[in-house]
């Protein structure tokens, strides 16, 4: 295989590629400061990708040059079907986001023949638990552009042996804008180098939510926590390498799925914590922010035999048994990485609670 493709043969280099994704342990000392030990991600557990899909960009010139995305084109598309054995824990100590976290990698190098000072190029990829249903096919005659705009979708339900709502975390991608400090994005190599080689982490393309919830005590007598879900969340197009820039031209999801967190648990009904991760999106407001929609009930009610007085329908929840809110967290135009939202929720009232809600990239 030849980056030039010319008539006679010529020398060739190999342009190694290492592949790595996170894992679940974050260490101590070179943890992020909002972290700690018993939050949600520090022990997680996330399933090994079994696909892996890798895209090589050629810069092949044209007006506008290396910013207009239709002067580069795919030049070659490598994929590997991974087992557990090929992939080991390590502890990722390179420049990449975040040091400090463990990471899984892909002990089988890849090796990308090249004619030694050929081209300049990119390199795309992505990593996935479970088979993609991609918006497009991307071939040799696919520009950036076309790579850029690819996207995965699902419908919120477990249909057939992808599951996809259920490995959300388990999906990961190279994101475009990433530069790792520098001014090219991160996965670029150039005809000027003498050996390039790759050793690329890739990152979530979901963001983590993490609720909790917390009764004051003084009103634990008569307001038990019996139902909490996460409503319409997103199932529409995904964008793979452009995680942060999926964008409805509405106020908030109508549809999706639901996500359950608590359900009339004894153990859960005057304080508790749940997390999930889920496709974020910015939505039509000025502000550009990602709704997060919860269900909660009380003492008892559950979504399907909601508490209501005889004289009123008993098919519509009534607005004191039904807490219905939409916290927003924004999504910056130029953030790379999907944040990990917290919510709290303090029931100070029986029939009302406040809700702060922080962001960490």
């Amino acid at each position: 295989m030849s980056g030039c493709k010319p008539d006679e043969p010529s020398r060739q280099l190999a342009m190694p590629i290492s592949i790595c994704v996170p894992a679940g342990e974050v260490y101590a000392t070179q943890a992020p400061a909002q972290r700690a030990f018993g939050d949600p991600g520090t022990t997680e557990q996330f399933a090994l990708p079994k696909y892996i899909y890798i895209y090589i960009v050629k810069y092949i010139e044209g007006d506008g040059g290396k910013a207009n995305n239709a002067n580069w084109k795919v030049w070659d598309i490598i994929t590997k079907e991974p087992t557990a054995s090929e992939w080991e824990m390590s502890h990722y100590v390179g420049s990449y986001e975040t040091g400090g976290d463990s990471i899984l990698r892909y002990k089988t190098e890849v090796n990308l023949m090249l004619e030694s000072g050929c081209f300049d190029g990119r390199i795309y990829i992505y990593a996935s638990a479970v088979s993609l249903t991609l918006s497009t096919t991307i071939s040799t005659e696919s520009t950036l552009a076309d790579l850029l705009n690819l996207s995965f979708s699902f419908d919120g339900t477990e249909k057939g042996n992808d599951k996809v709502v259920n490995n959300l975390q388990n999906i990961y991608s190279t994101p475009y804008n990433y530069t790792a400090g520098g001014t090219d994005y991160y996965g670029s190599f150039y005809a000027t180098q003498n050996v390039p080689h790759f050793d690329l982490l890739l990152y979530h393309v979901a963001a983590k939510v993490d609720v909790m919830w917390n009764v004051a005590e003084d009103k634990r007598n008569v307001m038990k926590l019996s139902y909490l879900a996460a409503e319409h969340l997103y199932d529409g197009p995904c964008l793979l390498f452009r995680p942060m820039e999926n964008e409805l031209g509405i106020e908030k999801y109508t549809s999706g799925y639901t996500k359950e967190l608590a359900t009339n648990n004894i153990g859960t009904q005057w304080n508790g914590r749940a997390y999930f991760y889920t496709i974020p999106y910015k939505n039509n407001a000025a502000t550009k922010v990602f709704p997060l929609q919860l269900c909660m009930l009380k003492n008892g009610d559950s979504p399907e035999i909601p508490a209501v007085p005889p004289s009123e329908d008993p098919t519509v929840r009534p607005n004191a048994e039904y807490y219905h809110m939409i916290q927003t967290t924004p999504m910056s135009t130029d953030a790379i990485f999907m944040p990990w939202v917290r919510c709290q929720i303090n029931i100070n009232k029986e029939l009302e609670y406040s809700a702060t809600v922080q962001q960490f990239n």
